[in-house]
This record gives C-alpha cells, structure tokens and sequence, in this order.
C-alpha cells in the first residue's frame, strides 16, 4: 500500500513538473509577445515570421539635345547659333537621379562615321581626331567631340581621390569608356558637393582640307552609350 501511494504521489510530480503555459500578447509597440511558464520550456517549438522586401523606387530623367553641328568651315549662322569660331556646336545631355536610392552612371563616347561608297578615296573621307589640338594643323577631314560632366552648378566632376577634375569623356571611332562612373545621390538627398544630377556639354571642332569639300555625306553621329547600375553611398561623386 505505502509503495502504490509513493509511486501515485511520483507520478503527479511528472506531470506537474512536465506543464507549460504559454500566455500571447501584445506591447506597447505592436510586437508580439509570448511568456512560457513551467519546466518543459526546451521543446522545439518555432516562431515564423514572413519577410517583406523593400523594393527601390528607381526613376531616371534623361533631357537630351537633338543634334551635333558641324562647322569646318566657321559659317556664322544665328537662327543655328553658330559663330565663326566655333567649328562643332555642341549639346547637352542631362540625367537626373529621381530615385531612392543612389545610381551609378557608366557613359561611353563613339563617334560614328558616315557608311561611304566604296568610290570615296580614304583621304576624302572623315577620320576621328585624337585631340582638339591635333586639329590645328590637319590637313584633312577631321571631327574632334568630347564631353565635360559638371552637376549643373558649373561643378566638375572629380576624380575618386576628389584632388582633381576628372577627365572629359574623350569620343573615339571605337568607343571610349570614361574611367570613373558618377554615382548620383538619390532624390532629396544631394549635398553641396555631392549631387543627383550630371550635365555632358558636347564640345569639341572640326578640321578641312585643301582638296576635299566637307558635304552632306560626311554627317557622322555622337553616340553617348549609358549603363545604369545601383550606386554606393559611400562612393557618392564630387563635384567641385
């Protein structure tokens, strides 16, 4: 008898030390609170929570001109705006960070040459100069562009170390890739050295020849080729 209520009184231990209660609310700030009471708390219960993903916003502004003059021959032309000096009247291309996020743009530069007849000679056809200073003593049919980036505020772009200007995107027959790409701010978020807008001004002459007229069939196209890719805030351009 002693043994029977010895083991009975044993048993109720068990189960006594075996209970859990779990008790569900809410604090003050909306998190969801659970307290677990009792000995068996060890078990392997689980909490899921869902994710939600913040999905950025992105929105770009691109305010382009419509075309490239060439001048080789100084014409003045107001309606054109052209003067006497300037052998390639140039044009702007604007990109405007409206996202939320910062944005990285790659820009590359081409010049695209007139597809001539197979009767042109090589020396009547347009070449590619590699500077502007090169087209001072050409002797033939040359077009020089390039492009200055500012912010709009008449502030170059700088270079990674921020020490100096960045070089011009330089144009090229091939395409030339201009070595540092401007990470914008994102939209409200710019600063006074630190902006969410570039400005390419397409500059950049043309040279003549002696021999050979400049004509329609010289036309040649600027292409400005841009890649847009999520930015780093820790890499934001300056512009000074």
């Amino acid at each position: 008898m002693k043994k029977k209520m010895i083991g009975f009184i044993f048993a109720a231990a068990m189960l006594f030390g075996a209970s859990m209660t779990a008790f569900a609310a809410t604090d003050a700030s909306g998190n969801d609170v659970t307290e677990v009471s009792g000995n068996d708390v060890l078990g392997g219960n689980s909490i899921d929570m869902d994710s939600e993903v913040k999905v950025p916003h992105l929105e770009v502004t691109i305010t382009a001109g419509t075309k490239v003059i060439a001048n080789p021959y100084g014409l003045e032309d107001a309606a054109a705006g052209l003067t006497a000096e300037e052998t390639l009247k140039g044009s702007e291309i604007k990109f405007e960070n409206k996202s939320d996020t910062e944005i990285a743009v790659n820009l590359t530069g081409k010049i695209q040459l007139a597809a001539y007849d197979t009767s042109v000679a090589t020396g009547d056809k347009v070449t590619v100069a590699t500077s502007a200073t090169s087209l001072n003593t050409a002797k033939t049919k040359q077009v020089f562009a390039q492009a200055e980036i500012t912010d709009g505020n008449a502030k170059k772009l700088q270079t990674t170390a921020g020490t100096a200007a960045e070089k011009a995107l330089v144009y090229s027959a091939a395409g030339a890739k201009l070595s540092n790409a401007p990470v914008l701010a994102a939209l409200g978020k710019a600063e006074d050295t630190k902006s969410d807008t570039i400005i390419l001004t397409i500059t950049g002459g043309t040279s003549k020849s002696p021999t050979s007229q400049w004509t329609d069939a010289d036309a040649f196209t600027v292409v400005t080729t841009y890649d847009i890719q999520f930015g780093d805030n820790a890499k934001l351009s300056t512009f000074k």
